[in-house]
């Protein structure tokens, strides 16, 4: 199991990436001691502030798969 430090250091970097699949994220900031009601929460309000973009929930269309297992960290980027 990975040091307190290596598991935020790995949490940067995951949130570092253009486009990270929603799993890892998970991953990492479970590791973090972040449950998962509260990266929804944080997500949520990140997407609502315009600092990243996740369409989970309001994802349609043909790429609805693509769209919800996939968190948008650098918007610009797009």
């Amino acid at each position: 199991m990975r040091e307190s430090r290596e598991h935020v250091q790995w949490l940067q970097e995951v949130c570092s990436e253009p486009v990270v699949k929603l799993s890892t994220l998970r991953a990492a900031a479970l590791q973090c001691g972040i449950g998962a009601d509260e990266l929804a929460s944080a997500i949520d309000f990140l997407h609502a502030s315009g600092s990243l973009f996740y369409y989970g929930r309001d994802a349609v269309g043909e790429d609805a798969g693509v769209l919800r297992d996939h968190v948008f960290c650098r918007p610009a980027w797009i």
